[in-house]
């Protein structure tokens, strides 16, 4: 796999920012992921919940990025994803996982990796966007440049 060439990157929550809380969809995010992939900029998926469930849910949408599950625990970085780093973690079949022992919810030392990685990758001139929606995911907005901050009022975005 080849890195993209953006200097922009997305990170964001997987519930109630890319995928709907009540039902699950993830319709009203397909237009915005598709547009992003199409300018090859990455979004990193940040969840409280499993792996599992965020592989699940990139599959569905079309991606295959780092992400950061277990509510900050661990970090999946697809195999190969940064060229010019190898055995990064713990080797699974299809990616590397690299742990942290931080309190779970905390996914900020794991964003500060990630980001860290894209800046020897990339260079260090990055743009991070970061979107949230819920308290527990405000290490999101803290580490970006541009802050996203997705209300609902009555069930809506």
């Amino acid at each position: 796999m080849t890195t993209a060439v953006s200097s922009m990157i997305v990170v964001t929550g997987v519930d109630g920012i890319l995928r709907c809380a009540q039902t699950g969809s993830c319709r009203d995010a397909l237009s915005a992921l598709r547009w992003l992939g199409d300018y090859d900029v990455p979004v990193v998926m940040t969840s409280h919940g499993s792996a599992a469930d965020v592989v699940r849910f990139q599959a569905e949408v079309g991606l295959r990025q780092p992400f950061i599950a277990n509510g900050g625990a661990a970090l999946f970085v697809p195999r190969h994803y940064f060229a010019s780093m190898r055995d990064l973690g713990v080797q699974l079949s299809d990616c590397e996982r690299i742990d942290f022992a931080s309190d779970h919810g905390d996914t900020r030392p794991a964003l500060e990796f990630l980001l860290s990685l894209y800046r020897v990758d990339r260079g260090s001139d990055l743009l991070v966007v970061g979107c949230a929606g819920d308290v527990r995911d405000r290490a999101v907005l803290d580490i970006a440049d541009v802050q996203v901050l997705v209300r609902f009022v009555h069930g809506r975005r």
